[in-house]
């Protein structure tokens, strides 16, 4: 069991298991803004796009290198925070069948 300290990490919540901390500390900071470059393109490619079709999209291209599925969801928000991308309205996404937000580059 991690302790508090062996615990700071900002790529994981004080509140996550320890393998999601250990798995965050292998997350290097080229990996982590190539994974955000490749969301920023996927957007400007697909614009207009729910996060779910943002994620069968990926799939469908047979995933890509920086940005495993899980990860997907984290570097579309990094991407967003550091507004590269903004969501621009919401509608019902074609892969979950519930209201999303649509992102598109800035």
């Amino acid at each position: 069991m991690l302790n508090r300290n062996q615990r700071r990490n900002l790529l994981a919540r004080w509140t996550d298991p320890d393998t999601s901390h250990i798995a965050a500390r292998k997350i290097t900071a080229t990996t982590r803004e190539s994974g955000v470059d490749y969301m920023e393109k996927l957007v400007r490619d697909y614009p207009r796009l729910t996060k779910g079709e943002l994620m069968q999209l990926v799939m469908q291209r047979g995933g890509h290198s920086y940005v495993k599925l899980q990860s997907l969801e984290k570097r579309l928000y990094d991407a967003a925070s550091q507004g590269r991308i903004v969501a621009t309205g919401k509608r019902r996404c074609s892969e979950t069948n519930h209201i999303a937000r649509i992102w598109c580059v800035r």
